[in-house]
């Protein structure tokens, strides 16, 4: 029984010597813990704790939440053309309404891009959705057809995780300050619809002898549908407020201006949870082929 135990004890003695001559406790693996992440949710991929850029993913393919998409797809047509914007602020907000990115079309691009099949995935969860089809310029209390958006050199999209306040994806254009009267948009939507002084002094055919009426627009707001009663003010008047000092009737007058459209897309991926983390992420966009058009860390 001695002669056991001094053979076990030589065993031990053996492992400690080739462990030591290895490395020993100077071995990143000797206090890295337990090798895999457990996937414990839904959108998740098994990775190693440690340092990622020291451990390998057992299969960075592996997600749930977006199956079926793959990055081993290669590089996309337009990577030199479209990249995400550095700017990450958007991306740690908690709150799918607030989280967004922002994607930029570089300026030197002559392409008319079609975002047809893009999406947008998580590399650390799986999480993601695809791009949605917009309509460039949407109307108030009206069905809006869709198509997949399309960009031009100098366009950017702020692609926001959550619902859009007015139902579709759409293009700024210079009445879509209107939408921020009852609507919250993050980013703001910026205010510098047409004044209501300069569509009277170009669109009001009336007469307007003692000045009430342009003294009654000169009081509306920037961006302003006017809903208050007005007193002795004339038919016309009314009229014109009617007709141009609310977004449908700010497109149908300025619709054909030369400034009209902006060169932002404000698209909306519908999701009710948040899409990114706050750290320790990688966002990746990729074309109608899963080809990758750009990637994020952070």
């Amino acid at each position: 029984m001695r002669a056991d135990l001094f053979s076990f004890l030589g065993i031990l003695v053996l492992i400690f010597v080739l462990w030591a001559a290895s490395g020993g406790p100077s071995r990143p693996i000797s206090f890295s813990g337990p090798y895999l992440m457990p996937i414990t949710t839904t959108g998740t991929t098994a990775q190693p704790y440690g340092d990622p850029t020291k451990f390998s993913s057992i299969n960075t393919n592996v997600t749930v939440g977006l199956q079926g998409v793959s990055t081993s797809g290669g590089v996309s047509a337009y990577s030199n053309s479209v990249s995400f914007s550095r700017d990450l602020s958007g991306a740690s907000q908690t709150d799918p309404e607030n989280e967004y990115v922002v994607i930029l079309v570089s300026g030197a691009s002559d392409m008319t891009i079609s975002t047809a099949g893009w999406k947008l995935v998580s590399k650390a969860t799986g999480a993601g959705a695809p791009l949605p089809l917009g309509t460039e310029v949407p109307r108030s209390g009206r069905v809006n057809p869709l198509s997949p958006i399309l960009l031009r050199g100098g366009d950017q999209m702020i692609v926001t995780s959550g619902r859009s306040p007015v139902g579709v994806s759409f293009k700024e254009n210079k009445c879509a300050g209107y939408f921020e009267e009852n609507q919250d948009f993050n980013p703001s939507l910026q205010t510098n619809c047409p004044t209501a002084s300069q569509e009277f002094s170009r669109f009001f055919d009336g007469e307007d002898e003692r000045g009430t009426c342009v003294a009654y627009v000169r009081s509306i707001p920037y961006c302003s549908t006017e809903t208050r009663a007005a007193n002795n003010i004339s038919s016309s008047c009314e009229n014109f407020v009617e007709k141009h000092l609310n977004y449908n009737g700010c497109v149908d007058t300025h619709k054909a201006d030369s400034d009209f459209l902006g060169s932002t897309w404000r698209v909306f991926l519908g999701s009710r949870d948040e899409l990114w983390r706050t750290n320790r992420e990688t966002i990746t966009l990729l074309d109608g082929q899963n080809k990758v058009i750009d990637s994020i860390t952070y």
